[in-house]
């Protein structure tokens, strides 16, 4: 709930007083939504938080990609996607998450960041 707040927080005075505008204030949006979407999910089942922000940066990297094709961003899209592998392999491993958990979590955050640059970006 703080870290949601803080969120609330930050998007507010980045969009209202400094005016961040464009696909910087989607990302913002979008992200302040994932965590307050995930925040309600943890009341009724556990899902992988770490998944889901991992995989939030490579749907982010997939929006702009594709909303902006001049920019070469294929290999900080493998990075992202290897490390995103990572944290989800790290989570099983750990025994922290089931598959479902880890699944639900890194498809809601990809998802999300996607779906938001690529309808509002």
């Amino acid at each position: 709930l703080s870290i949601l707040m803080f969120y609330i927080a930050t998007t507010y005075l980045f969009t209202t007083r400094i005016g961040i505008t464009g696909p910087i204030k989607v990302m913002m949006i979008s992200m302040t939504g994932l965590i307050a979407v995930l925040f309600l999910i943890t009341f009724w089942e556990k899902i992988s938080i770490h998944a889901s922000a991992s995989w939030a940066l490579v749907g982010l990297l997939c929006g702009v990609s594709y909303k902006y094709t001049g920019l070469l961003l294929m290999y900080p899209l493998i990075v992202c996607v290897l490390l995103a592998g990572l944290v989800c392999s790290a989570r099983l491993y750990l025994n922290r998450h089931t598959p479902f958990q880890v699944w639900s979590g890194a498809m809601l955050g990809f998802s999300t960041a996607l779906m938001a640059l690529v309808l509002f970006g």
